[in-house]
C-alpha cells in the first residue's frame, strides 16, 4: 500500500438560469407584459445582474436592466415588465440576459411575439350559428329561466368586458338591478368580463335569466376591449302560458237563425293564441269530433300497429252510419289502415307473417314482433292481427279498403293453426 501526499482543493462556482415569458401576441399601442425570472441552481450565494431587450427587423430596445440581484441557494425572483408599448406591428425578440456567474450556460433565454392591431368582432358566421342554434329572438313564459349570449370573434388573447341591456320597446332602459322586470343570477350580472382566445368562437352567455313581466322587449349585447367594440342586438317576447280554454253553449234549433255568444279568453301579448268553434248536433256529434282521435294510437309491435287499425276500422263505420264520411276522413282511415297492414303483409313488413315458404320466421303462420331470429310468434302475437283482419274482411267494403291489393300475401288460414 502507497500513500502519497494530496491536498483537499474546494471550488465556489455558481451558476444561475434565467427564463422569458410573454404572450406570443399583442395589440399595437397597449403596453405589454413580460416576465423574467432568474433562478439560482447551486446551494451557494450569488449576486446576479438582468437585463431584457426587444428587437425586430430594424432596431433594437433595452426595455428593463436589473443590476445586483442577490440570490440564497436554490431561490429564484420573478419580475414583471408592463411598460413596453410597441407601435409598429410586426414579430419582435424579447431577449433576456443575465451576468455575474460562472456557468455561461442558461444566461441567455428568447421568446417571440407578434404585434399587430387587435380585432373584436361579432362576424356574420358568428351571427349566423349562434341564431341558428340558440336564436337571438327569444319567446319565453313568465318566470321561465332563459339564457342570452353571442358568440364573438377576436384575434388576440385577454380579457373583453361585456354588457347586456334590455330595452321597453320604445327605447326606455329596463332596470336590471332591482330585478323586478328581469332577475338576473348573480353569477351573470349585467356587466361582466369573459377571458377570449385567438378564436372565432368566443363566447359571452347570460344564463339564469328570469323574466317577471309580460311583454316585448329588446336587448343588447356589447363587447369591448382595447379601444375595440361590437355589438349584437335581439328580442325577447315574455308571455302568459299557454290556456285551453273551453266554453259550451247549448240551444234548441228549429228553423230560425240563431245567434251564440262565447266569453273569449285575451291576452297580452296575442302569440299563439287561437279561437276555434266546433259545432255539433246532440250527442252522436259530439262522439264524431273526438272519434277521429283513436287512430293516433303508437305502433309498433302487432298490437300497437293493429289497434289504429282496429280503431281505423270502427270509426269508418261509425261515421257511414250516420252518412257523414268525407274525403278527408276517407283519406285519413285508409292511411292509418294501410300504414298497419303494410307492417304485418310478408315478406317485407316489419312484423311479417312467418309463413312457411319464407326465409325468415318459423313457417307456423303466427305473427311477432319483428322478423329476426329472436322474433317467435305468440298466440296473444297472432290473434290480435288475426282478429283485426277478419274484422276488416267482415266489413264487406272491398272498394273503400281495397282489401285484396293491401294484404294479398296474408294467409288467415295459416295463422289459425
Amino acid at each position: 500500500l502507497e500513500i502519497t501526499r494530496g491536498a483537499f482543493v474546494q471550488e465556489n462556482k455558481t451558476d444561475v438560469a434565467v427564463s422569458v415569458f410573454a404572450s406570443p401576441n399583442g395589440p399595437a399601442g397597449w403596453n405589454q407584459t413580460v416576465s423574467v425570472t432568474v433562478q439560482n441552481l447551486k446551494s451557494n450565494n450569488v449576486t446576479v445582474s438582468a437585463n431584457l431587450t426587444a428587437t425586430n427587423e430594424t432596431a433594437s430596445e433595452t426595455l428593463w436592466e436589473m443590476p445586483g440581484i442577490n440570490l440564497t441557494g436554490r431561490a429564484s425572483r420573478t419580475f414583471t415588465i408592463d411598460t413596453w408599448q410597441p407601435t409598429a406591428g410586426g414579430t419582435y425578440f424579447l431577449n433576456a440576459n443575465i451576468t455575474g456567474d460562472d456557468a455561461p450556460a442558461g444566461n441567455s433565454d428568447s421568446r417571440s411575439i407578434v404585434i399587430d392591431d387587435y380585432e373584436l368582432n361579432v362576424t356574420a358566421q358568428n351571427k349566423f350559428y349562434w341564431d341558428s342554434w340558440y336564436g337571438y329572438n327569444r319567446s319565453v313564459l313568465k318566470n321561465q329561466h332563459l339564457w342570452l349570449g353571442t358568440y364573438f370573434t377576436a384575434n388576440q388573447s385577454g380579457m373583453v368586458d361585456t354588457t347586456l341591456a334590455i330595452t321597453y320597446p320604445d327605447g326606455t332602459p329596463v332596470n336590471l338591478t332591482d330585478n323586478s322586470v328581469f332577475e338576473l343570477y348573480y353569477y351573470y350580472p349585467a356587466q361582466q368580463s369573459v377571458y377570449a382566445y385567438d378564436y372565432e368562437w368566443n363566447c359571452a352567455i347570460w344564463y339564469y335569466i328570469k323574466p317577471g313581466q309580460l311583454g316585448d322587449f329588446n336587448y343588447s349585447i356589447t363587447l369591448k376591449a382595447r379601444d375595440k367594440s361590437t355589438y349584437v342586438n335581439g328580442t325577447i317576447r315574455v308571455r302568459e302560458p299557454s290556456v285551453d280554454i273551453k266554453v259550451m253553449n247549448t240551444t234548441l234549433v228549429t228553423n230560425e237563425n240563431v245567434n251564440m255568444t262565447f266569453p273569449v279568453f285575451n291576452r297580452t301579448p296575442p302569440e299563439g293564441r287561437n279561437v276555434q268553434l266546433l259545432l255539433s248536433a246532440g250527442a252522436d256529434g259530439r262522439t264524431l269530433q273526438g272519434l277521429e282521435s283513436l287512430i293516433g294510437y303508437p305502433h309498433g309491435c302487432p298490437e300497437q300497429v293493429m289497434s289504429p287499425a282496429l280503431a281505423a276500422l270502427r270509426v269508418k263505420q261509425y261515421y257511414e252510419e250516420r252518412g257523414a264520411l268525407t274525403d278527408q276522413i276517407n283519406s285519413t282511415v285508409r292511411t292509418a289502415m294501410q300504414s298497419a297492414l303494410d307492417h304485418m303483409n310478408p315478406p317485407d313488413g316489419y312484423n311479417a307473417q312467418q309463413l312457411a315458404d319464407r326465409t325468415y320466421g318459423d313457417g307456423s303462420g303466427g305473427w311477432a314482433w319483428g322478423t329476426s331470429a329472436w322474433s317467435t310468434p305468440s298466440m296473444f302475437y297472432t290473434f290480435y292481427p288475426n282478429y283485426v283482419i277478419t274484422e276488416l274482411l267482415r266489413d264487406n267494403d272491398p272498394t273503400f279498403w281495397n282489401v285484396d291489393t293491401n294484404m294479398d300475401q296474408i294467409y288467415l288460414d295459416a295463422s289459425a293453426n
